[in-house]
């Protein structure tokens, strides 16, 4: 498939793609005025990985629109990192709060 067909540009990876991309966005600032309990950071952690989320999915857009694919795949390997990694934090984070 041609990367400038109508097709390509239209598929509907890139609405979805657009679709994450606000919901990291909005949950993102939600979070931020909480503090992560457990930790002495200053800002809120969940808020920082979903802003880092955020980023990757806009990266694997602009990939994906040049045509990398294999680039745009590396990339969602590190989101699905990003989201087992916040996952576990969360998790230690609730079983070791005093």
């Amino acid at each position: 498939m041609n990367i400038s067909s109508e097709e390509y540009r239209q598929h509907n990876i890139f609405r979805e793609l657009e679709e994450y991309y606000q919901f990291y966005k909005d949950i993102s600032y939600t979070v931020a005025g909480f503090i992560t309990t457990g930790t002495n950071s200053l800002c809120n952690i969940d808020s920082y990985i979903f802003l880092s989320m955020r980023g990757t999915i806009d990266a694997i857009t602009t990939l994906l629109r040049k045509g990398r694919i294999n680039d745009a795949y590396t990339l969602l390997r590190k989101y699905y990192d990003s989201t087992i990694i916040n996952i576990y934090t969360i998790l230690y984070l609730q079983d070791n709060i005093s």
